[in-house]
């Protein structure tokens, strides 16, 4: 008859005390008896102490497969976010295909799917700068219903990002050449355009005039980057560029309605 051993500790208490080392039991034992159920008995304990070891040693050291920082389809983006990061503290001469892919837990080679070098890798990093821009740009605009709140609200986005991500901003301005310039170019494109609809929002309540945003978005972004670029280089301390700003956006039209 086949044996089924335990695999739970439950009936411990039920072979320990039918079976000791030097017994010599009678009674049967799953229809075995004598010395043959104590051979029974066991063989059913040692099933229950290695299964007891087994799920104690399971409990310990967890799955045997650890979680992967990334899945199939965001390798990209896990290496683009870890790239900001590194280029906030070190600026871009730290940036490393081989030490990013270290970084998020991936072989050195990984990447290369996405990145073919590391001027590829620049351009990329670059033209997500824009898109994370953009976003913060759509979000400040959309908060405010005024023209002037708008206008405020995104030049103070602008501003605050730049100056947080003065690296990042660098590097955006600088790959608009070269072979990814096309996507980092487009990337600018898509990321001004809140400023875009701020002056045509402007122009529908009549304090802009026609033909004029694209003129007045164009001096924005010169604004706020010659602000940004005052900080970098130590001419205008950071504590003193929100005023600079806010003296600036009042010279725009319709600012102070």
């Amino acid at each position: 008859m086949p044996l089924e051993p335990p695999v739970t500790t439950a009936v411990r208490p039920l072979w320990s005390g039918t079976c000791r080392a030097d017994d010599r039991v009678d009674d049967r034992v799953d229809g075995v008896s004598g010395v043959a159920g104590v051979m029974v008995t066991n063989v059913f304990s040692a099933h229950i102490v290695v299964n007891d070891y087994i799920v104690a040693a399971a409990r310990t050291l967890g799955p045997m497969t650890q979680t992967r920082p990334y899945h199939h389809g965001n390798l990209r983006q896990a290496v683009l976010d870890r790239a900001a990061v590194v280029l906030r503290e070190r600026g871009a001469a730290g940036l490393s295909l081989r030490e990013l892919s270290a970084d998020v837990g991936v072989s050195h080679a990984a990447p290369r799917r996405h990145f073919a070098d590391r001027q590829a890798l620049l351009d990329a990093v670059a033209a997500d700068g824009f898109a994370r821009l953009g976003t913060r740009l759509r979000e400040a605009v959309d908060a405010h219903p005024r023209y002037a709140d708008r206008l405020r609200a995104a030049a103070t986005a602008y501003l605050d990002f730049g100056l947080t991500e003065a690296n990042l901003v660098e590097l955006m301005f600088a790959h608009q050449r070269g072979a990814g310039g096309a996507q980092v170019r487009q990337g600018a494109t898509d990321a001004f355009e809140p400023l875009l609809d701020v002056f045509r929002h402007g122009r529908q309540e009549g304090v802009v005039a026609d033909g004029d945003a694209e003129r007045l978005g164009l001096l924005l972004v010169a604004t706020v980057q010659g602000i940004t670029n005052l900080v970098a280089c130590g001419v205008v301390p950071a504590a003193e560029a929100g005023a600079l700003l806010d003296a600036a956006v009042g010279r725009f039209p319709g600012a102070g309605a």
